[in-house]
């Protein structure tokens, strides 16, 4: 795998091993509470966070199977930019169309192995993706449009920091059940 990827990928895996570290001894309740009937749980949270990665893994290899694909350009690292300080900002977004309401329901455990899961398959696509190209737009973001591939591991991580600010919320929300 290219060594800038490498890094990110470790990084990102640092960032999602901390939610699972943040979140690993709480009750299914707590997870599955809700700080207002029209806002995400906990779990509603880290299926948002599996059903994009997971969406992210097979337009990657989707696009990965094309002959040839474009060269991202410059363009690509302005949107990357724009998006990366949209994610760190203290805005709130809605989740693109495409995505799905989590159902929640899901216990915690089959979260965080299918998100290990996803994120190997990640691995495994970065160090099989040749050389030729890491400057492709291989990813079209919903609101940005493309990335490379470097670009798209660092909107995974900088979208789970987002959300990992989100989780703090909810669990310190006003009527937060004890364990």
């Amino acid at each position: 795998m290219d060594s800038r990827l490498q890094r990110q990928f470790e990084q990102m895996e640092a960032v999602r091993e901390s939610v699972f570290d943040m979140l690993k001894f709480y009750s299914p309740d707590q997870l599955a509470f809700k700080p207002a009937p029209d806002k995400w749980s906990v779990i509603q949270v880290l299926q948002h966070l599996l059903i994009s990665e997971q969406g992210t893994y097979q337009y990657l290899t989707r696009k990965n199977q094309a002959e040839s694909l474009p060269d991202a350009g410059w363009g690509a690292g302005v949107r990357s930019r724009l998006l990366k300080v949209g994610l760190l900002s203290p805005l709130r977004f809605k989740a693109p169309k495409q995505l799905t309401q989590p159902p929640g329901g899901q216990p915690f455990e089959v979260l965080m192995r299918d998100w290990r899961e996803v994120r190997e398959a990640l691995r495994e696509f970065a160090a099989a993706l040749p050389r030729e190209r890491l400057k492709s737009a291989i990813f079209r973001h919903p609101f940005v449009g493309y990335l490379t591939l470097s670009q798209t591991f660092d909107f995974i991580d900088k979208h789970v920091r987002h959300h990992r600010r989100q989780i703090r919320r909810i669990l310190n929300a006003p009527g937060f059940p004890a364990s």
